[in-house]
């Protein structure tokens, strides 16, 4: 369940010389939430390789990607 925006964010890379593609331009919107059930799914055949609980200090040791990055320390009132 949604309980409260966090943040709207805009992430833009232009083309890189010599691409065959164009850059890109994403919007990424964070949100915390509650769960209300479910199981939590190891997914090996689509995007999430591994799902699991980590704590605020395990995420400071482990390599984020930078949407992770960003959605961790907005859901511990890190602002950016």
């Amino acid at each position: 369940r949604i309980e409260e925006l966090l943040a709207v964010d805009s992430m833009f890379r232009p083309a890189r010389a010599g691409e065959e593609a164009g850059g890109y331009h994403s919007i990424r919107i964070f949100y915390r939430t509650t769960i209300e059930g479910g199981t939590l799914t190891h997914e090996t055949n689509e995007s999430t390789d591994r799902a699991c609980w980590w704590t605020r200090a395990e995420l400071r040791e482990i390599p984020l990607v930078s949407t992770s990055e960003l959605g961790a320390r907005l859901a511990y009132g890190e602002r950016p």
